[in-house]
């Protein structure tokens, strides 16, 4: 099994800031995207076809995101949102085989849709922005991301399986308090389309972010 990938990869971003009587506001617009070409030979060691009903050798992908996000004061602390479209297509079957019958798929959708606040000097005998909260559809990581952090299934009808662009968690809160040594999240999201569950709940407890690997705790209710 041989394999050639060509790929290419590009964000760029256009910010804007300003500060009023010593007050910051910030604004700033996002466009990144990706595309990649796979040249194959003998997938599955030539039993794509027999597997899948099609051969997968070759087949190139490609998605783009363009959004905006922006922050501005709200009393002593800050309100801060974001809101981006993302469209992904395949051409061809992918490896996946989730394609297979599919006429090059492809599919828009809203990624990043949130608003927060985050509490700035409102909490003196805290840390500036101890405490965050997020609601909507955004990204979030537990840890180094091995048991949680991609919220979006890519591939099939909606194309970009490789890629796998969509990373936003759907419908989602996020309660986090950060100070000093401890760091508390409480977290809650829809869960995935291809996954048969209802909503995972998780909450994390970093006992010391001053180790130099941090020591965590976490659950997940369903």
């Amino acid at each position: 099994m041989v394999f050639c990938i060509f790929a290419c990869f590009a964000t760029l971003v256009f910010a804007t800031q300003d500060n009023e009587e010593g007050t910051e506001r910030g604004f700033e617009w996002n466009l990144s995207g990706a595309a990649v070409t796979f040249l194959g030979e003998n997938s599955y060691f030539g039993e794509s076809r027999e597997i899948y009903g099609d051969n997968t050798d070759d087949w190139s992908e490609a998605a783009a995101e363009l959004g905006f996000s922006g922050f501005l004061p709200l009393g002593q602390g800050s309100f801060f949102g974001a809101l981006s479209g993302l469209y992904s297509k395949t051409w061809g079957d992918d490896a996946s085989g989730n394609t297979v019958g599919l006429d090059d798929p492809g599919n828009f959708n809203i990624e990043q849709a949130h608003i927060g606040w985050r509490s700035g000097n409102t909490f003196p005998s805290l840390d500036k922005d101890a405490l965050t909260l997020k609601a909507g559809n955004f990204d979030y990581v537990v840890g180094t991301g091995l048991l949680l952090a991609d919220g979006t299934a890519d591939g099939g009808k909606r194309g970009g399986w490789y890629l796998s662009w969509r990373t936003a968690f759907r419908e989602s809160f996020l309660a986090r308090l950060e100070s000093g040594a401890w760091k508390l999240d409480g977290f809650f999201s829809r869960a995935r389309e291809d996954v048969e569950l209802s909503g995972c709940m998780v909450m994390v407890v970093i006992l010391n972010t001053n180790l130099p690997v941090p020591v965590f705790l976490q659950g997940c209710c369903i």
